[in-house]
């Protein structure tokens, strides 16, 4: 299992750590679900589309929204990369789920295909978004009940931890942790990097 867990496009260029082609040979799909509550100008998105592509990439967008499980399956195993985009991660993952993204995803991980998230992206490879709680509105998924994500990985993750306007919720959120699963705080200029049983942070 390959995974590239990161908080911001900051750290892109260590992803390309978990190739087994040139970067130039390297094919990624983007899925631009998670960014749709904040319209089509967002910035974050377009840094991480830009920082693959000045990898070399080919880099397909794709938003999986309306898309169903056959019919994404078909799409996903024709890349080398599957990279989740940040955005609304209760939006992210009840689309996940209603799509059969999750079903289709944990197939493909299994056999090869490197999953990439960006913040919220990263959050939905854990095994719940519960990190995102108070961070994210929740509104826009008024269907979402159960918070279990993908679970490739037995921790979870705190984007963003080095940006002064958040510092409150972090405080909060920390403190209201304790007890629960293994708790990653990722900053801007970190990431995570699993590669098989090795577990790493990378930093910029």
């Amino acid at each position: 299992m390959k995974l590239y867990l990161a908080s911001s496009s900051q750290t892109i260029p260590h992803l390309v750590m978990l190739f087994d082609k040139k970067p130039t040979e390297t094919s990624v799909v983007f899925i631009t679900t998670a960014a749709k509550p904040y319209g089509t100008d967002v910035p974050w998105m377009h840094a991480d589309i830009d920082a693959i592509r000045a990898l070399g990439c080919r880099v397909d967008l794709l938003d999986s929204e309306d898309m169903k499980q056959k019919e994404l399956e078909e799409v996903l195993k024709k890349f080398d990369v599957v990279f989740v985009s940040g955005g609304n991660t209760y939006y992210l993952l009840d689309h996940v789920k209603k799509s059969g993204f999750d079903i289709v995803i944990r197939k493909l991980v299994h056999t090869g295909t490197i999953y990439a998230g960006s913040s919220a992206g990263s959050i939905i490879a854990t095994p719940t978004i519960e990190s995102t709680k108070d961070a994210d509105d929740a509104t826009v998924a008024p269907e979402l009940k159960d918070l279990s994500a993908l679970g490739f990985v037995n921790f979870c993750i705190l984007p963003h931890y080095d940006r002064k306007e958040f510092d409150e919720y972090w405080r909060n959120m920390i403190a209201e942790w304790v007890g629960k699963e293994l708790l990653y705080l990722l900053t801007d200029s970190e990431a995570i990097i699993v590669d098989g049983p090795t577990i790493k942070t990378v930093r910029v």
